[in-house]
C-alpha cells in the first residue's frame, strides 16, 4: 500500500497591500530615516541605487554588516556582494507591493517596475534599538518560508523524500523538524500541521 505523509508549516501573518503599488523615491543619505520599515526600505534602496556603501551598511543589522564587511578588506571597491547589489539596483525603478507583518519581522515585497519584472522580492526588516534594519535572520533570501511564500497563495505543500539530516543544514532546519515527525508518527496519522509563531 502506498501512502503520503504530509507535514504543513503554518505561518500567522497580517498583510496590507499597496493599491496601487508605490514607486520608491531615491533620497540622499542625509534624508534617510528608519522610523518605519517603509522608511528603512527607501533608505536601503536609495543607498544601493546611488552606490553609497556607507549608507547601505547603516541599513543592515549587525550580522548583515559583519557578513558584508568580511567579504573584502576594501569593501567599497572589491567587495563582490556590494558590487552585485549596486548592479542589481542600478537606478532601476522599484515598486512597493505589500507589507507582511509576522512575529518580530516585517516583510516588504517589492518589484522592479520594468517590462521584464518578475516575482516579488521580499525585503525583511526587524526593529533594533529604536530603528528598523534589514536582516537576513529568516535566511539569506533562501529560507523555506520566503522561497515558497507568496501573499496571493493560501499555502503550499512541498513534496520531499527523507534524506540524511547531515545534508539538511541552514535553510533545511524546518525540513529536519518535519522529517523527525515521520518515523515517530507515520503509523498514527497521515497528515500533521506544524504551527510556527
Amino acid at each position: 500500500m502506498q501512502r503520503t505523509f504530509t507535514v504543513e508549516y503554518v505561518y500567522d501573518y497580517a498583510i496590507s497591500t499597496y493599491q496601487p503599488a508605490v514607486d520608491l523615491p531615491t533620497i540622499s543619505a542625509l534624508q534617510a530615516k528608519r522610523d518605519t520599515p517603509e522608511d528603512a526600505l527607501i533608505a536601503f534602496v536609495s543607498a544601493a541605487r546611488t552606490g553609497n556603501y556607507d549608507a547601505f551598511i547603516e541599513c543592515l543589522d549587525d550580522a548583515g554588516k559583519a557578513r558584508m564587511q568580511a567579504l573584502s578588506k576594501d569593501p567599497k571597491q572589491a567587495n563582490p556582494l556590494w558590487q552585485g547589489v549596486k548592479q542589481f539596483y542600478a537606478n532601476k525603478p522599484v515598486q512597493l507591493l505589500d507589507r507582511v507583518e509576522t512575529a518580530g519581522y516585517v516583510i516588504l515585497d517589492t518589484r522592479f517596475n520594468t517590462p521584464t519584472a518578475n516575482a516579488p522580492f521580499p525585503n525583511i526588516f526587524k526593529y533594533v534599538s529604536g530603528k528598523w534594519l534589514a536582516t537576513d535572520e529568516l535566511g539569506q533570501r533562501a529560507d523555506q518560508m520566503l522561497m515558497t511564500f507568496r501573499p496571493s497563495l493560501a499555502g503550499e505543500t512541498i513534496r520531499v523524500q527523507p534524506v540524511p539530516v547531515a545534508k539538511l543544514a541552514g535553510a533545511g532546519r524546518q525540513q529536519i523538524e518535519a522529517q523527525d515527525k515521520f518515523p515517530k508518527n507515520h503509523d498514527l496519522r497521515n497528515s500533521m500541521v506544524e504551527t510556527v509563531r
